[in-house]
């Protein structure tokens, strides 16, 4: 079950669901990945309740639901350290402003003709 009850399967929709992946991190939405029988076993409870809460834990990597029962999901650890860092993309690169700005002066200085 993706985000607000999105769901992609299928082999054709590989590039969709890598695109989709993306995307959520881009925008601040983590995306967890279950597997096909944990999604099973979750959509019950959802689709019964539409006022379900879940608790997820990033770094033990785990989503509760309110009957105790917890899946174990894994994400990529650059994705999940800027999840818990608040970085972004432009976070991300403003970070590391000090190393640009070295490879600008370094590239202008090897390519004095640009």
């Amino acid at each position: 079950m993706g985000a607000a009850g999105v769901r992609i399967q299928g082999s054709d929709c590989e590039k969709l669901t890598d695109i989709f992946y993306g995307n959520c991190c881009k925008i601040g939405l983590l995306p967890i990945v279950l597997s096909e029988p944990d999604i099973e076993e979750l959509h019950a409870p959802v689709a019964s309740d539409s006022g379900l809460t879940l608790e997820v834990d990033l770094i033990e990597r785990w989503v509760k639901v309110f009957n105790g029962n917890i899946f174990r999901f894994s994400i990529d650890e650059v994705v999940g350290q800027d999840f818990l860092n608040g970085m972004d993309d432009v976070s991300a690169t403003l970070s590391r402003v000090d190393e640009i700005r070295q490879f600008e002066a370094q590239h202008i200085a090897r390519r004095r003709w640009i």
